[in-house]
């Protein structure tokens, strides 16, 4: 808020997105294998689609004996998809006198997505208010409140439940008109899923029976607040007391209709409510002070307690079947099963303090330092002390004879040292119940107790320069950062015989290095037409410089045939994959049958998901009320495993799988030329194969070769696309407002080339280690565009 009056401003935006899938699929081949149609498989190894008859496969008794004509349907996956869209509409209000200011806003979006089912409906409101109270005495409080309800949240990865697993699986002859009946009356008067391949994969089901008929709705409530009260000794002088709350509170609810045929044949319902929260209690007394014509002190000492509860949850469901079809409740089950977590609380209280010294308006020295007291660590190490230094120096303002041509010119350091403690429960061997039997079960914790575990600890430095000239029309930034991270928590694993299958411990160093760049230039300024055209680069490495004595490799997330691995030397999170096998000259060879023969362990590195560098081309027009900004980011290198593409060669949905149909393949010569492959006694390679034999053991779902699908992650692609344009001032007065502006959006609108047709790098499942290098059936990439419009009262 201001002390300016009443100030309201409405904003409208509305996005349609749509799916740009990418994916190279064949359309020439249909359902079967060996070249012989199947009404029942998965496999689109059957014959070449011509518009031969075939029977159908329904299992609809009612269409018993019918046929069509086989023919290739490139639709029927796009078919799937719709348009979808994003309304979001913002307001805002602002008053304010002289000792009293509040602002609200509230905020309503809908939503629907690129797949049936799937919605948002999301409403926040928040008001602050800073008053005066007296001449030293000031308020400032904000209560924020959120209410958001997704309707069919997809899940993720391989799972039957996945819709984009079953869309992207659909055999290339299934008509969409004909998977969209996905269901008939059964003989017991219950709806049965009609499915092309029951029973053939635990995995698969009819994409449009997993839209409707297994819902996943999530409803989440989340308050935040703060309060604080500032008394003021001095001008110089003030003392702060806060404190501020986050909450969450989440229900799941999952419904599984009857039919459902992997691991809800009967039906199944899920409830889960789970919360979490952050509390925060701090003070914070800070000075002030011009201390003479050259010196200025800025100084604070603070203290902070913080509490967290994390994963506290209450979980029940049917079991294994529902009693009455389809109806979900929890007392329509003969074993309901329920589960009630207490959560894991963090406490940690702080002390610190920090002080900044100026010289001159130029010169700069900030020092701080923190002590931490966490409940998660054994006593005799939960108190840890970290500082930090740093120096900027503006050395334009601070040597008279400068070259006049730089605006500014600043270079700055800085030093510092963090602390980190462990996860909950680390320090005693937990145990949990779990419902079964007469008494339900208790189980320890397979991870032992470490009662010496130390805080994990990171220093970092940082140097760099600005420069500015040319009436800062020309900008250059640069950074350079070296972070070692000592004392890293992870787990040892342990034989068998111990009674435990891990041990959670301190280790490692790991540095990470990088530089990063930004170029900001005005080619073009004057009255009516203005051009900002600016340039960044990025640029990171991590080196594992050492890990643990007990154990110099530590696996720290794993996928299907992929490792992620942190070893002494090599990159953090290389990823680890099942390879070709190599005679001593790095040959494949193959087998006796052609084909090439695997490693039996994760011992082939194909590098790391993080890019060699990263950078981006922004630029923006402004032409008297018009404006035209755009951004093209770029990504150079890194690794992405795709279980998706070794799917689709698997069951032969891809174009990959076109050559070699009818044989004559021969692994090393006319197909993956790149390898040089010899039989078990050392001659070239020259035994022929088909593409399904190649590609149902390359592509293996149980167990792909991962060096196939290591995925070039490189793209340059257009991120953002706005065309704007502001009202003239005379025409908004006369309709009684300050302000209207009205702009077109675009966002990921197209890549402009990447290395890997179909993959997006940036549509990962989640944010964890292995999520990041790791593609199995995400949802496709989107792109959207819009309106927006702002409106000023």
């Amino acid at each position: 808020g201001t002390a300016q009056g009443v100030k309201v401003f409405l904003n409208n935006t509305f996005m349609f997105r749509q799916a740009d899938l990418g994916i190279p699929f064949q359309n020439e081949y249909g359902q079967g294998a060996n070249g012989v149609y199947s009404s029942g498989s998965g496999y689109s190894w059957g014959p070449k689609m011509t518009g031969q008859m075939v029977p159908t496969w329904s299992l609809n008794p009612a269409k018993a004996g019918q046929t069509y004509p086989l023919l290739p349907q490139p639709n029927n996956v796009d078919d799937i998809f719709q348009t979808g869209f994003n309304l979001s509409n913002n307001l805002q209000a602002s008053i304010g006198g002289e000792n009293t200011q509040a602002f609200f806003s509230t905020t309503s979006t809908e939503g629907k997505d690129i797949l049936p089912q799937n919605t948002l409906q999301q409403n926040n409101a928040m008001v602050r208010v800073t008053s005066h109270l007296s001449k030293r005495f000031i308020l400032d409080s904000k209560l924020e409140y959120t209410k958001e309800t997704i309707n069919g949240v997809l899940r993720q990865s391989t799972n039957n439940f996945n819709p984009i697993q079953q869309i992207y699986d659909i055999p290339r002859n299934v008509r969409t008109q004909d998977a969209k009946d996905y269901e008939f009356m059964g003989p017991n008067g219950v709806m049965v899923q009609d499915f092309w391949a029951p029973g053939f994969s635990s995995t698969a089901e009819n994409p449009y029976w997993v839209l409707d008929r297994n819902l996943y709705n999530q409803d989440i409530d989340r308050i935040t607040g703060l309060a604080s009260l500032t008394y003021k000794f001095s001008d110089a002088l003030n003392l702060m007391g806060r404190v501020s709350y986050d909450g969450i509170n989440e229900t799941d609810k999952q419904e599984d209709y009857s039919g459902t045929l992997v691991r809800a044949l009967q039906g199944r319902y899920y409830l889960t409510d789970s919360k979490q929260y952050e509390f925060n209690a701090d003070f914070l007394l800070s000075y002030n002070k011009q201390l003479s014509t050259d010196w200025h002190l800025d100084a604070h000492f603070g203290g902070n307690i913080e509490k967290q509860l994390l994963n506290a949850n209450f979980m029940a469901n049917t079991g294994p079947a529902l009693l009455a079809p389809n109806l979900f409740t929890l007392s329509n089950a003969n074993f309901p099963v329920v589960s009630d977590n207490p959560g894991s609380p963090i406490n940690v209280q702080s002390l610190y303090a920090l002080a900044e010294l100026g010289w001159k308006d130029a010169a700069y020295l900030t020092l701080s330092g923190r002590n931490d007291w966490s409940s998660t660590l054994p006593v005799n190490s939960r108190s840890y002390f970290y500082p930090s230094v740093g120096l900027s120096v503006i050395v334009s303002d601070l040597i008279p004879s400068f070259p006049k041509i730089f605006n500014v010119a600043k270079v700055r350091g800085s030093w510092a040292q963090v602390g980190n403690g462990a996860q909950p429960f680390m320090l005693q061997r937990t145990a949990s119940f779990s419902p079964g039997g007469n008494n339900g079960f208790l189980s320890l914790s397979s991870t032992l107790p470490n009662k010496t575990l130390k805080p994990e600890e990171s220093k970092s430095l940082e140097t760099g320069f600005d420069v500015e000239i040319l009436n800062s029309r020309l900008g250059l930034h640069f950074t350079y950062y070296n972070t070692n991270t000592i004392n890293q928590l992870f787990t040892i694993a342990l034989p068998v015989a111990s009674g435990a299958s891990s041990f959670y411990t301190n280790g490692g160093n790991v540095q990470n290095r990088g530089e990063e760049i930004t170029l900001n230039t005005v080619p073009i300024q004057d009255k009516n037409f203005n051009w900002h055209l600016n340039f960044s680069f990025s640029h990171l490495k991590n080196t594992v410089l050492s890990i643990s004595d007990q154990r110099p490799k530590v696996v720290i997330a794993s996928n299907f045939a992929s490792q992620y691995v942190v070893q002494q030397g090599l990159e953090f999170g290389d990823i680890f994959t099942i390879g070709f096998l190599r005679d001593s000259l790095g040959r494949v060879i193959v087998n006796t049958n052609g084909l090439p023969q695997v490693t039996n362990s994760q011992s082939f590195n194909v590098g790391s998901y993080t890019p060699d560098w990263t950078g981006d081309i922004s630029s923006t027009f402004n032409y008297k009320s018009w404006s035209l900004s755009f951004v093209i980011s770029h990504r150079q290198g890194g690794i992405v495993e795709s279980f998706t593409q070794a799917s689709l060669d698997y069951l032969g949905l891809s174009k990959n799988t076109l050559q070699g149909r009818d044989g004559g393949l021969i692994f090393g010569q006319n197909i993956f030329k790149q390898y040089t492959a010899v039989t078990p006694d050392g001659k070239p390679n020259s035994i022929p194969i088909t593409a399904q034999q190649l590609w149902t053991d390359v592509g293996n779902i149980s167990l792909p070769v991962g060096e196939v699908y290591a995925q070039n992650a490189t793209y340059t692609r257009l991120r953002e696309l706005i065309i704007g344009y502001t009202l003239p001032q005379t025409f908004v007065n006369r309709l009684h407002l300050s302000s209207v502006g009205v702009s077109l959006v675009g966002r990921n609108l197209f890549f402009i080339s990447r290395a890997t047709p179909g993959l997006d790098p940036d549509m990962m499942a989640g944010t964890g280690m292995s999520d990041m290098g790791f593609s199995s059936y995400p949802p496709p990439t989107t792109r959207s565009f819009g309106a927006n419009l702002n409106i000023g009262f």
